[in-house]
């Protein structure tokens, strides 16, 4: 299973056709002959225990099928595992979400085909990997950003409005505009306590 992939698919990720898009997938990865197993998610946060399920049968290298969400969401069954060290995984895209940010800061393009080519070369980054601890004790971690405030009740309000495709963050945005009410927040880094409307 060290050279199988195993694959994260969310079928409720952006707004495409996805039994299309999911046939394109099959069809470009026995195309080109990669070895995959797969499992769609079928509920929030699935991926984590999709995830841990593959590492533990041995599977070292995950692809995320899907949008920013899937990824956050699969980057989390990766550093939550227990089996194996996580730089010894990695972690490729097929990104079928919304707005997928995070395959911007790689130049990775946002079609299936040139985005499995980029799989299997096999070229790999080292990314640092952010942990944020929760009020209820709970570990998060995050692979592109983590927002709080204005910036989490926009996201928030985005999984209401992905139906409608790119347009979903403007109108998300702006509706955040009007119906946001400031919080107090109170953030923790090592000894340092901030308190903070936002």
């Amino acid at each position: 299973m060290l050279n199988s992939f195993f694959i994260v698919v969310n079928p409720s990720s952006g707004n495409t056709n996805f039994k299309k898009s999911w046939e394109t997938i099959t069809h470009f990865l026995k195309l080109k002959n990669i070895n995959f197993s797969y499992s769609f998610t079928e509920y929030r946060k699935h991926e984590v225990i999709i995830v841990d399920k593959a590492i533990k049968q041995g599977y070292r290298n995950i692809i995320s099928v899907g949008g920013d969400g899937t990824l956050h969401h699969v980057v989390n069954g990766i550093m939550k595992q227990r089996y194996i060290k996580t730089y010894k995984i990695k972690l490729g895209i097929i990104p079928l979400g919304t707005g997928n940010d995070w395959i911007k800061t790689y130049n990775i393009p946002n079609s299936i085909e040139k985005s499995i080519d980029i799989i299997i070369t096999k070229t790999t980054i080292l990314q640092d990997i952010g942990c944020i601890k929760l009020s209820n004790g709970k570990k998060e971690y995050f692979n592109n950003l983590a927002g709080i405030g204005y910036d989490g009740y926009v996201v928030k309000n985005l999984n209401y409005l992905k139906r409608i495709g790119s347009l979903a963050f403007i109108v998300s945005g702006l509706y955040s505009l009007f119906f946001y009410k400031k919080k107090k927040y109170e953030i923790k880094i090592n000894n340092l306590s901030l308190n903070k409307n936002a």
